[in-house]
């Protein structure tokens, strides 16, 4: 009886030790929050933020538990951005921790990443993942381009990639502008006006709210 009692107390504290485990267990969860940045270039804000990017794309299976429990925990668990960090805590303890990325302090060294990539925000601010308009944006871009492929580029000094390249940002309201700080005004550049007007009549045609790319610099 002794032992079987000793036997029955190692289950419990098991199981116990078990369910705090799986509380806290959210695999994947830095993936998704990787994914979230480079369709937004910024993290989410709060868990709900997180919620809807992930209810409107989809993930392989994997991921299904986690964002099972991301939304039936959605009250219990904190977003903090303190000290260029990003925190997700569940009660009081932390779920995943991260360092805050931007474009702006690692498109020197890490440029590659950026150059094929492409957002579309639609009329309610969202990320668009449609394969089908984000083709189209980039096979007009790519004819523009080909109208500048004689004309010199800007040189790069900074990276190991020769040509300048910067990432602008095109808000209806506002117009096109650099996302990171720059030594160039794009207005001197033909190719950043055709890009405008460009960009323009594409926004107007999808309900854009904004739209964000890199692209080399061409001399005016």
């Amino acid at each position: 009886m002794k032992y079987f009692l000793i036997f029955i107390l190692i289950i419990f504290v098991t199981h116990i030790s078990d369910k705090k485990t799986n509380e806290y267990d959210y695999p994947g969860l830095g993936m998704l929050i990787e994914a979230y940045y480079f369709d937004y270039y910024e993290y989410p804000n709060n868990i709900n933020d997180l919620i809807l990017y992930c209810n409107a794309n989809q993930f392989p299976i994997d991921f299904n538990t986690t964002i099972k429990k991301l939304n039936k925990n959605r009250d219990k668990i904190t977003f903090s951005k303190k000290e260029n960090y990003l925190i997700i805590t569940l009660k009081d303890s932390i779920l995943y921790k991260t360092e805050l990325r931007t474009p702006c302090s690692e498109f020197s060294y890490n440029l590659p990443v950026y150059l094929n990539k492409v957002l579309l925000f639609d009329k309610n601010g969202y990320s668009i993942s449609s394969e089908k308009i984000i083709n189209e944006f980039k096979a007009d871009i790519k004819e523009i381009k080909k109208k500048y492929d004689k004309v010199k580029k800007e040189k790069n000094t900074n990276t190991y990639i020769t040509n300048k390249h910067v990432m602008i940002k095109f808000i209806p309201s506002e117009g096109l502008s650099l996302f990171c700080k720059d030594d160039i005004q794009l207005k001197d550049f033909k190719y950043f006006q055709e890009m405008e007007k460009y960009l323009i009549k594409f926004s107007d045609k999808y309900e854009l709210t904004k739209v964000v790319l890199t692209t080399p610099v061409f001399y005016r």
